[in-house]
């Protein structure tokens, strides 16, 4: 665009796919959400001190070396692990959560003193401090501890919609993809129908093979009675009886020929006919 220099590479089916690094949204990786670290789920209890467990990310190893770390934070800053974390004052609760660029003098002692270990250094905050572990991590159960410790919600640049902006750009009758798969099964057939007619020769001539699949898959979702579901639906919120039901229009919708489908438990979700 010679106006604000946005460059787009050709258009691509990967570009629309959230599952492909290609059109998936750069802030969450196509995820559509965003997972941020808490402070009240990190310290529920403000009435509790250090010593005590109020960190709930430390509470198994508050006598270990995080302990210890933790009240020379706390030292330097003019507070003890015995303070009660709603008796801190707002710049003291912000450097535990947040950190400092303060050098601090660190003195560890394990083993009852036969281990001692000292260093100089910053306080990345606790916060930063679990950022860093989460990405670095290579266990699950570590992750997914940590995770209990996270907040989740929209992802702020793409709003859930897990596209790259460039994909969202891309729109057909002022509507992008994500707005047609926002659609109910019975809406989609009808959108797709109107922008049939509206359509020019030319553009006709082009888009005729991708309405027809469209349509044909659209038609028989709507007649095995899924009307009311969305396109952008979560699979692990369908019932069993949904699930077969799309399982039955992607095979049969395809209308291959020389096929025989031997259903098992045909009246799971499915009327006789």
């Amino acid at each position: 665009c010679p106006k604000c220099g946005l460059a787009f590479e050709e258009l691509q089916p990967r570009m629309f796919s959230f599952n492909s690094p290609f059109g998936a949204c750069e802030t969450c990786s196509g995820l559509g959400i965003k997972m941020e670290f808490n402070e009240d789920l990190i310290i529920p209890d403000k009435s509790v001190c250090i010593a005590d467990g109020a960190v709930m990310l430390y509470r198994n190893a508050i006598d270990g070396w995080r302990g210890q770390y933790l009240g020379a934070v706390a030292k330097h800053h003019g507070f003890d692990v015995f303070t009660p974390i709603s008796f801190l004052t707002p710049k003291q609760y912000k450097i535990l959560f947040y950190g400092s660029n303060e050098r601090i003098k660190f003195n560890m002692k394990m083993k009852n003193g036969d281990a001692e270990w000292k260093s100089t250094g910053n306080w990345e905050g606790l916060i930063p401090q679990s950022e860093r572990l989460y990405k670095q991590t290579q266990s699950d159960y570590r992750r997914r501890e940590l995770q209990k410790f996270m907040n989740i919600s929209k992802c702020p640049t793409c709003e859930g919609k897990r596209l790259s902006s460039k994909a969202l750009a891309v729109k057909i009758d002022k509507k992008s993809i994500i707005d047609i798969t926002d659609y109910s099964i019975s809406d989609a057939v009808k959108w797709f129908n109107i922008v049939d007619m509206r359509l020019t020769d030319k553009q006709k001539e082009i888009a005729v093979q991708v309405l027809k699949e469209i349509k044909s898959r659209l038609e028989f979702l709507e007649k095995v009675g899924l009307t009311y579901i969305t396109l952008s639906r979560n699979a692990g919120s369908l019932s069993g009886g949904e699930a077969q039901r799309i399982r039955l229009a992607t095979q049969i919708g395809s209308n291959l020929v020389g096929v025989l489908y031997i259903l098992d438990e045909p009246s799971i979700g499915l009327h006789q006919r």
